[in-house]
């Protein structure tokens, strides 16, 4: 090939490279992962989730160190929506001023409806270096598990006592309804 046409390829190469760097946001967001931090490792093991029980503590022990990111679209975030949550609709989200408010020093609790939602934006918040955490179930987990009855026989309680687990469970029913229901 003749020198032109390469110098014409290593222009185009460059011009690509520049729109993807444009794209990606300020220098702080290209950190990359981490060897040790493994997306699809932390996936696999179920590091990526966070089940609604252990939300549900969070909350009522007001540590003020994360923050649910709701990314249903507003009126169903009006319909219902978790103490203390966020309503960053999920198509919001994946812009880049979405992301901008998301805060960056704080653990990230991602609800959608289901939780399919929240593994795409979880994938786009890890990557760019977020705490990120999925809500097992989405919304409608929460429901099933904190919010509507539920016997506490069908729950797997491998780690916890049942009797205990049923206290804190009418406790926290309690606390995010303001009624009292048996189990």
């Amino acid at each position: 090939m003749e020198a032109k046409t390469w110098h014409k390829i290593g222009a185009a190469v460059m011009l690509v490279a520049a729109v993807v760097i444009m794209l990606m946001g300020k220098p702080s967001s290209l950190t990359p992962l981490s060897a040790t931090e493994d997306i699809g490792a932390i996936a696999q093991y179920g590091e990526d989730r966070i089940q609604p029980f252990l939300l549900a503590d969070w909350i009522i022990s007001e540590t003020g160190d994360f923050q649910v990111v709701d990314l249903r679209q507003a009126a169903d975030f009006g319909e219902y929506s978790i103490d203390g949550s966020m309503n960053l609709p999920f198509t919001s989200l994946m812009t880049r001023d979405g992301l901008y408010e998301v805060p960056k020093y704080q653990k990230i609790v991602l609800v959608c409806g289901d939780g399919s939602r929240s593994g795409q934006a979880w994938t786009v918040l890890r990557s760019k270096g977020y705490e990120a955490y999925i809500l097992t179930g989405g919304i409608k987990g929460w429901m099933r598990q904190i919010m509507t009855p539920v016997d506490a026989a069908d729950l797997d309680l491998t780690d916890i006592d049942p009797h205990e687990f049923a206290l804190k469970l009418k406790a926290m029913r309690e606390h995010f309804t303001g009624t009292s229901e048996e189990l």
